[in-house]
């Protein structure tokens, strides 16, 4: 997972150097990257909870790129798979 805090386009355009995650099988988020986290646990198990579910859709052991947002809400929102 690759995350920028403020809006995606930092990333897409490489304005911004992302913080980087590791989300193993066994539900136990490990961070990869050196600064401040950006996401929380729960942010963090969200994602892993919708990449469950969409990367069926495009075959078993395929893998699947998942774009993503956090609203100020708090909400996750799957942008595009």
């Amino acid at each position: 997972v690759e995350a920028v805090d403020g809006p995606g386009r930092l990333l897409v355009d490489g304005l911004r150097d992302p913080a980087r995650y590791e989300l193993p099988a066994d539900l136990a988020p490990i961070r990869a990257a050196a600064r401040p986290p950006l996401l929380g646990e729960p942010q963090l198990a969200a994602l892993q909870d919708v990449v469950r579910r969409v990367e069926p859709l495009f075959g078993p052991g395929r893998g699947v790129d998942v774009e993503w947002a956090i609203d100020a809400a708090d909400r996750l929102h799957v942008l595009q798979a």
